[in-house]
């Protein structure tokens, strides 16, 4: 008969064993306040996370229902009439396009999301050009949680709905001189502005016809006048000048007179687009 040993070592039993060190006070509490220290930083993160998640989404929802929009103001259009042609940018609301703002206001609400929408804001189309260059703001509802019918319906007199273009006069100012950031000073119409909010500049392109400018913050919001967002640039040589525009901005209160909430305004579209 075999006999078999094991192969695992055995304790010495003569010689006790010393005893394990436990951790002090001192170091448990230095455990503590360090680990306190990273969950504090991680809860301090995940909201920055999260805001930046919501962008994120706004922004891919907006461009692509403005992107659609753009493709439905290319199909409302049409080449053989008259009232269209412009070689500088009007409204697209204005009275020569009105027939192809309403031929796509019931369509500007996403069916997919209503929480977004589009708003056609500017178009222009020479008379030698078989393309029509449109800009559109893709929008985003503040003020509850999805946007309904009533919300693309038409203005009354000259109060525009929410999600209709809001005009508006103002007069640019260059920072770079005096070594501080743009600004904008509206002198009409600005009671849907607020930051965020996009400025789409009417008129002719060779005199800044199609410019895109976006409020950064308040200057002084009494006088009308807000901080431009530095990518937007103001040049010297329309320092000073006023000019006639859209925006969207807020929307309009349920009081039917007043706009509350943030601005709308997510993201800016600017394509050209083929004209039947």
């Amino acid at each position: 008969m075999h006999t078999f040993h094991s192969s695992y070592p055995c304790p010495d039993r003569g010689v006790p064993q010393r005893a394990r060190r436990g951790f002090s006070f001192v170091e448990l509490m230095f455990a503590i306040v360090i680990l306190g220290i990273g969950f504090i930083m991680l809860a301090a993160m995940l909201p920055v996370a999260a805001l930046q998640t919501k962008a994120t989404m706004e922004e891919t929802a907006a461009i692509t229902v403005a992107s659609n929009g753009v493709n439905m103001i290319g199909g409302a259009m049409r080449a053989d009439d008259p009232n269209l042609r412009t070689s500088s940018f009007r409204a697209m609301d204005s009275a020569s396009s009105m027939l192809v703002f309403e031929a796509v206001r019931g369509d500007m609400i996403s069916r997919a999301d209503p929480r977004y929408a589009f708003v056609p804001l500017v178009y222009r189309f020479p008379t030698d050009a078989s393309h029509a260059e449109v800009i559109v703001a893709g929008v985003a509802v503040r003020t509850k949680s999805a946007y309904t019918a009533m919300d693309a319906t038409a203005g009354i007199d000259l109060l525009r709905n929410t999600l209709e273009p809001k005009p508006v006069s103002f007069v640019l100012h260059d920072g770079a001189t005096s070594g501080v950031e743009d600004w904008i000073t509206f002198t009409d119409g600005d009671a849907a502005v607020a930051l965020g909010t996009f400025i789409v500049v009417a008129g002719d392109p060779t005199a800044n016809g199609g410019a895109i400018y976006q409020i950064s913050e308040s200057k002084d919001k009494e006088a009308g006048t807000w901080t431009l967002s530095p990518q937007y640039d103001v040049t010297p040589a329309i320092d000073g000048s006023s000019f006639d525009g859209v925006v969207v901005g807020r929307s309009l209160a349920t009081d039917g007179v007043t706009y509350e909430g943030e601005s709308q305004d997510v993201r800016i579209v600017r394509a050209n687009v083929g004209v039947n």
